[in-house]
């Protein structure tokens, strides 16, 4: 009996710890600011070039980047895009690049003790969709049993009743997650031309895509 409380004890203590590399970069910080607005503006910059439509070409996002953005300029984003407010409960979100995979780690906030979920995802484009395989769960560094997507959602409901603001703006990144929704990859431009996302390489803390702009569509 006391080596079953130990576990249970164990546990529960390994679920409250962050993974190691769950360190997001501070908002606040104006070097982490200015580089989120750099990293923007390249990536901005790379898309609206004029290239012949036969052209295909590749951008390199790093995960530093990637996770500077995440942090400075998603709420911003979420707003604008979508009306909504990021949840003041909620950490930033924070990915880890592995070699064909991704984590994606979120503090739940206080009403978890601060616990971080971490989410393990396969990406998959194939017949001109992208989704996403959620392969893996974690709570901490505690490793969560059972159909990973299903469980997912267990601990979202969980701690975002329908209606939160929480799960108001978790809804979207949810319905990809357990695959409701895929994703066009294809971006479109403010002059009517179309970016399309051919392929992608994931490796550890780098993301290549390799992409093609087309013309208006009535081109």
């Amino acid at each position: 009996m006391l080596l079953i409380l130990a576990a249970v004890v164990l546990l529960w203590w390994r679920s409250s710890l962050a993974p190691s590399w769950y360190q997001p970069p501070d908002p606040q910080v104006a070097q982490n600011i200015e580089r989120a607005d750099r990293f923007e503006y390249g990536v901005v910059v790379q898309a609206q070039k004029v290239r012949p439509q036969s052209e295909q070409w590749s951008v390199q996002l790093t995960e530093d980047d990637i996770n500077n953005w995440l942090s400075s300029r998603l709420p911003e984003w979420l707003a604008h895009e979508r009306g909504q407010q990021w949840p003041t409960d909620l950490g930033p979100p924070q990915v880890k690049m592995r070699l064909g995979r991704f984590d994606v780690a979120l503090d739940l906030g206080p009403q978890t003790g601060g616990r971080v979920l971490v989410v393990q995802l396969e990406p998959q484009l194939s017949e001109g969709k992208l989704r996403f395989d959620t392969t893996r769960l974690s709570l901490g560094r505690v490793p969560i049993s059972g159909d990973p997507a299903q469980k997912l959602l267990e601990i979202l409901e969980g701690v975002a009743p329908n209606g939160s603001d929480i799960q108001q703006a978790m809804q979207p990144l949810l319905d990809i997650l357990l695959g409701r929704t895929a994703l066009e990859p294809e971006i479109p431009l403010a002059d009517g031309r179309r970016v399309i996302v051919h392929d992608f390489i994931l490796n550890e803390e780098q993301l290549t895509l390799t992409n093609q702009t087309l013309g208006r569509s009535e081109d």
